[in-house]
């Protein structure tokens, strides 16, 4: 995973850490997707939001799942977001 840039720094590691939360603001639900960098020798460490997902009712729950819902033997990296509305949504 990357971000759409050529640099080098813009790349996600394996040392990265991964938060997911569901939020609400007084007109806005969102579920997002943090990242941790921690510090390495010469440079401070960084957290920042990776993803802004607009959600369509109040976040009660996430979940991370590392299958796909197709079922096929790859793992996945999906989040499953339940709400106010009926339903769960894979993100």
């Amino acid at each position: 995973m990357s971000f759409p840039c050529s640099n080098a720094a813009c790349q996600l590691q394996h040392s990265c850490a991964f938060a997911k939360l569901g939020t609400s603001h007084s007109v806005r639900c969102l579920a997002q997707v943090w990242i941790y960098e921690e510090a390495g020798t010469s440079e401070d460490s960084n957290i920042y939001v990776h993803h802004d997902i607009m959600l369509p009712a109040f976040p009660l729950s996430l979940a991370w799942m590392d299958c796909r819902p197709a079922g096929d033997a790859q793992s996945g990296n999906l989040a499953a977001v339940g709400t106010m509305s009926p339903g769960i949504e894979i993100w």
